[in-house]
C-alpha cells in the first residue's frame, strides 16, 4: 500500500496539471481509497471531480472536501466536539482507564472485557474496544459517531473527521487487518496509541477540513466499483486517474474497521483482527492474478470508447497479482499512445518482513511509473 500525497510531490501533481490543461472536461479518480488525488485535484483545479471507491470509508474521506464549493460552519463542528465530549464524560464514569492502571497484558484483557459488558455503548466499543482502542478511546469514537450532525456538509466533515481519528488512534501497523497484541514488545504500541486523544484528532481534522472545498461544483464521491463506473459513468474528455490494486491480498481486508465505522457498524466481527466475515467484505478482480488481466483489458477498453485521457500508476515490477507497469502498458497500448514516467516511493510491506541491513522494516521502496494513456487518433 502506497499513499499518493509523497507521488503528488514527486511530480504526479505536475502531470495531473498537464493533462487537465489540455481541455480536460471532468477529472476521476477511479480507486479513490483516502482520496489524497481527487481532494488535491479539487482543490486547485477548476474542474468537476469524481472520486469512486468500493469502500463506503474512501467515499466519506473524498466526499468531505469534493462535494462541496464553499467553507463547511465551524461553530457546528466545534458543537458537536463539544458535545460528544460531554456524553463521553457522562458514560465513562466507572470504567477502569489508563491513567489508572500500568498497561501489561492482564490490563489489555481487562479493558477487552469491560467492553463486553458495559451499557449504553455504541458498536466501536461493543467490536473494537481493548483491541484497536482502548475502552475509553472506543467510548469517546461512538459518542462521535452518535452525535454527528444531521445534515449539510457539516455532516460530511465530521464522519470524515471520526475515521481520520480513528485511523491515527489505532493500536495497529498502519493497517487494520488485526490489532497490536499484548505480547513483548507491542505493549508498548498499545500504550502509546491508546493515549492519543480521539477528540483533539477530529477537532484538528474537522477545523483543517472544513476550510477545504473544491473549486468547481458537481463533484461527487462513489461507493461503486471501478469497472462498471467505467462502462456506464465516463463522460467525454475526461481524465481518469487508476491507482489500482498490486497485491493478490484483498485490500478490504486492511481497513475493514475504518469501513465498519463509516457503514455504523458490522452485523457481527470475529476472530484476533475483529473482522466480518469475509463474504460481506467487498473483492475486486483486480486483486486476482487469474483475474486481473481480463480486469484491466475491460476497464481500458470501455475508457478508449470514452475518449477518456488515463493516468495510471503501477509498480514496475511484477506484483502478486500478476501484473506490473510494463504488462499494463502492453494491454493499453491497443487503444492508447503511452508514456512513462518513474517514480520511486515508499509502500507499506503489509506487515510483511521487509529485510534491510538485517533489520525488518515495515516499509519498502518501489519504483513506479506514472503512465499517460492517450487515445489514438
Amino acid at each position: 500500500m502506497g499513499s499518493k500525497v509523497a507521488m503528488l510531490e514527486l511530480g504526479l501533481s505536475d502531470i495531473i496539471s498537464n493533462t487537465i490543461a489540455l481541455g480536460a472536461s471532468r477529472f476521476v479518480d477511479l480507486f479513490s481509497g483516502s482520496g489524497s488525488v481527487a481532494r488535491w485535484v479539487a482543490e486547485n483545479h477548476a474542474i468537476p471531480v469524481d472520486s469512486v471507491d468500493s469502500q463506503l470509508y474512501a467515499k466519506a474521506l473524498s466526499a468531505a472536501i469534493i462535494e462541496r464549493s464553499e467553507e463547511a460552519n465551524v461553530n457546528i463542528l466545534m458543537d458537536w466536539i463539544s458535545s460528544s465530549r460531554n456524553l463521553h464524560d457522562r458514560r465513562r464514569k466507572g470504567l477502569t482507564t489508563l491513567s489508572d492502571v500500568a498497561l501489561d497484558s492482564t490490563a489489555v484483557y481487562r479493558q477487552r472485557s469491560e467492553a463486553e459488558q458495559i451499557e449504553l455503548s455504541g458498536f466501536i466499543a461493543r467490536d473494537y474496544g481493548g483491541h484497536y482502542f482502548s475502552l475509553d478511546q472506543a467510548l469517546a469514537l461512538d459518542c462521535l459517531m452518535e452525535n454527528l450532525p444531521e445534515t449539510g456538509p457539516e455532516r460530511s466533515v465530521a464522519l470524515a473527521s471520526v475515521i481520520e481519528a480513528a485511523s491515527m488512534c489505532a493500536a495497529s501497523p498502519g493497517h487494520t487487518a488485526q490489532p497490536f497484541q499484548p505480547t513483548g514488545n507491542l505493549i508498548k504500541h498499545i500504550d502509546s496509541a491508546w493515549r492519543r486523544d480521539p477528540f483533539s484528532f477530529a477537532s484538528r481534522q474537522a477545523i483543517s477540513l472544513a476550510s477545504r472545498f473544491s473549486l468547481a461544483s458537481g463533484g461527487n464521491a462513489f461507493q461503486r466499483d471501478a469497472l462498471i463506473f467505467a462502462k456506464n459513468n465516463i463522460s467525454e474528455r475526461s481524465v481518469v486517474f487508476c491507482d489500482p490494486p498490486y497485491s493478490d491480498v484483498q485490500y478490504s481486508r486492511f481497513y475493514h474497521v475504518l469501513e465498519g465505522i463509516a457503514r455504523g457498524g458490522w452485523s457481527d466481527v470475529h476472530g484476533a483482527g475483529r473482522a466480518p466475515i469475509g463474504s460481506v467484505r467487498f473483492s475486486s478482480t483486480f486483486s486476482s492474478r487469474k483475474m486481473s488481466t481480463d480486469a484491466f483489458t475491460e476497464m481500458f477498453s470501455n475508457l478508449a470508447q470514452n475518449s477518456a485521457t488515463v493516468i495510471l500508476t503501477f509498480p514496475n515490477q511484477e506484483c502478486s497479482n500478476g501484473q506490473s507497469a510494463e504488462s499494463l502498458s502492453n494491454i493499453a497500448s491497443q487503444w492508447f499512445e503511452v508514456t512513462s514516467t518513474p517514480v520511486d516511493v515508499t509502500h507499506s510491506s503489509l506487515g510483511s518482513p521487509v529485510v534491510s541491513a538485517g533489520n525488518r522494516m515495515p516499509r519498502k521502496t518501489v519504483e513506479e511509473s506514472v503512465m499517460v494513456f492517450s487515445p489514438l487518433v
